[in-house]
């Protein structure tokens, strides 16, 4: 049964909550979080880190514009997982509302980890 879940869960769509950078250096944050955005593409996960891809939008606000990127990303994936330090971001907790399962990276090591 775990099996199944799992090869279930590694098409999905991964919206990967990373601390935010006060200088808004993405560049940084994204480099930071590398591994795990590559230990989760590897595993075969579409992965999106908010405010480190920009999508262009109407808006005329460059921090509204991201915002209205983040907010689209969160609506159409299929898991939301929160790296150490983030639990209390906006996505973690509108996520349910949405119906997206919240997930910490930690324990989705643990799911990934063989059992011996």
């Amino acid at each position: 049964m775990k099996d199944e879940a799992l090869r279930e869960a590694r098409r999905a769509r991964i919206y990967l909550v990373t601390p935010s950078s006060q200088s808004d250096d993405t560049e940084r944050r994204a480099e930071a979080y590398a591994c795990s955005y590559d230990a989760l593409r590897a595993l075969g996960y579409d992965v999106v880190v908010p405010g480190v891809a920009h999508m262009p939008s109407r808006c005329p606000n460059e921090l509204l514009a991201q915002v209205d990127y983040d907010l689209m990303a969160l609506e159409h994936c299929d898991y939301v997982v929160v790296t150490p330090g983030c639990e209390t971001f906006f996505e973690p907790l509108l996520a349910p509302a949405l119906g997206k399962p919240v997930i910490a990276l930690a324990d989705l090591v643990d799911l990934l980890l063989p059992v011996a």
